[in-house]
């Protein structure tokens, strides 16, 4: 996300409505993030034993930090969302670690399937949010001020090395599109 590099995009869809099934690959640069390419898909939810939702990832090797804003969401339900991620892998229901806003700018940080707290409310197109990883230890961020980051959460989760770090969008109604657009994306590997 800060340079050139093999993405990943995945689609998850409840079946039997599922139009395309697994990875598609591409090359994606910071200009493509830049020109507020929006990242849409017809998704259930990330909750519960529900995984489905349009993600577009990189592989990372152990810690690093993941920015990005995220200027719209399209309205699809109250318990819609678009944000940021670490996911152990892109098999359904691997632990992942989120930060996401719904379409009204509500905030949330959700862990493993079953872990949320609600954070704060933003306007777009200021929803800007940052996750970090340590170890085993990730965090979640947003700014008091559009430039100084505020710690909001942190959380130790067991999710290999091997994780990825990307965008993800969820209408959180299945056969509906929901659309997010996310600009300013930067992955720095390291702590």
């Amino acid at each position: 996300m800060t340079g050139p590099g093999d993405f990943k995009r995945v689609h998850r869809h409840a079946p039997p409505k599922d139009r395309r099934e697994g990875p598609s690959q591409g090359q994606l640069t910071d200009q493509t993030w830049d020109r507020r390419k929006p990242s849409e898909e017809e998704t259930a939810d990330i909750w519960g034993t529900s995984d489905q939702f349009n993600y577009v990832y990189q592989p990372t090797t152990a810690d690093g930090t993941l920015v990005a804003r995220v200027t719209s969401q399209s309205n699809t339900s109250s318990n819609a969302k678009a944000g940021i991620m670490f996911k152990e892998s892109t098999s359904a229901g691997s632990p992942y670690f989120l930060i996401a806003a719904g379409p009204s700018g509500d905030i949330k940080v959700q862990y493993g399937f079953n872990g949320s707290i609600g954070e704060a409310t933003y306007s777009f197109p200021n929803v800007w949010m940052k996750v970090t990883r340590v170890g085993d230890v990730f965090g979640a961020y947003l700014p008091s001020n559009g430039t100084n980051w505020t710690d909001v959460f942190h959380k130790t989760l067991a999710i290999n090395s091997n994780a990825s770090a990307g965008l993800f969008v969820c209408s959180h109604k299945s056969g509906v599109l929901g659309t997010a657009t996310f600009e300013n994306v930067s992955y720095t590997p390291g702590p």
